[in-house]
């Protein structure tokens, strides 16, 4: 059984309507599916408001779907009961972008710490608590006197450590990494990336880990995804999407990749990425698509199967 399962899973945000516009939706996530194994690490790519982020959220219960199932260990989570809550609770977590923002600055590193250890269902006192938030530091590389000080008191690549540190203070079976390191340096950008693999190797915690940079989730990643306009439009192992993608876009979004090789190609799209509110009709990317061709305009590619991958387009046919 999957630990984390999406089923046709849509997020839709409705606007305001009027006498004279219609009412429509942000289609912000239309119809996505995913299983995530225990420990494999899934990488989401795509361009800003591609829908990643809406879709990590609708995963930890932080954004309620339209419609579709979000699954897991097989049980419902936007369905479950209170009994069945209470035994998903602590299951799932996640990482911020903005570690600052995601931390209370008025509380010291140890009672962030201490809220997610108290919530535990396994009850530890004061002692057994201190002993283990400074376990989480030292898990994340930071000394055991952090615990005194507050979030204003770190850099950026330290606090994110500490979120990750929130994260596994509830022993997640999943954590969903939202940009985790976008806002770092190169230098720490790696640091971070070894730690959660690292996590991975020796604890067995699955990630769903979301960016824009592919060179770090090439790194990082079992399986790519890549979405566009809120589908995924290719998904493959990692080397496998990263050496061959079949996807126009995703062939796009890897040329941007710097490389040292002087034949490569830079493949600029045209024009802007259509709005969400009015997506296009046919093939989300048809717009942008240097090979569209008539059906493209008309019909919705489905996401086909073929071995290890799977690629949304017509051109595969």
């Amino acid at each position: 059984m999957p630990l984390l399962e999406l089923k046709d899973l849509k997020v839709h945000f409705p606007q305001k309507s009027n006498w004279f516009a219609p009412k429509r939706s942000v289609k912000a996530v239309d119809g996505v599916s995913l299983t995530l194994e225990k420990g494999e690490i899934i990488g989401l790519v795509g361009e800003s408001g591609c829908g990643k982020s809406t879709l990590g959220r609708a995963a930890v219960h932080l954004e309620p779907p339209t419609s579709g199932e979000v699954l897991i260990d097989g049980i419902d989570l936007y369905k479950a009961s209170a009994r069945e809550r209470r035994q998903l609770n602590g299951r799932y977590q996640m990482i911020f972008q903005d570690p600052y923002g995601s931390l209370n600055p008025r509380l010291t590193i140890f009672s962030a710490l201490d809220e997610v250890l108290s919530m535990r269902k396994e009850k530890f006192s004061a002692a057994e608590r201190r002993g283990r938030a400074e376990k989480l530091l030292e898990r994340v590389g930071l000394p055991k006197e952090a615990l005194s000080r507050f979030p204003h008191q770190f850099s950026g690549g330290q606090r994110q450590r500490i979120g990750i540190a929130r994260a596994l203070a509830a022993e997640p079976g999943f954590i969903v990494a939202d940009e985790p390191v976008s806002a770092l340096d190169v230098s720490v950008q790696a640091a971070i990336v070894n730690l959660l693999e690292d996590i991975r190797e020796e604890e067995g915690t699955s990630f769903l880990f979301i960016a824009h940079d592919l060179a770090v989730v090439e790194h990082i990643a079992d399986r790519i995804m890549v979405m566009y306009l809120g589908n995924v439009v290719e998904s493959a192992p990692a080397r496998e999407l990263v050496r061959a993608p079949e996807h126009p876009y995703t062939q796009a979004l890897l040329s941007a990749v710097p490389s040292l090789n002087k034949n490569s190609s830079r493949i600029v799209l045209k024009g802007d990425v259509p709005s969400p509110l009015d997506p296009p009709a046919g093939c989300p990317f048809h717009p942008r698509c240097p090979y569209a061709k008539e059906i493209c305009k008309e019909q919705k590619p489905e996401l086909k199967k073929s071995g290890s991958r799977e690629v949304a387009c017509f051109l595969r046919d």
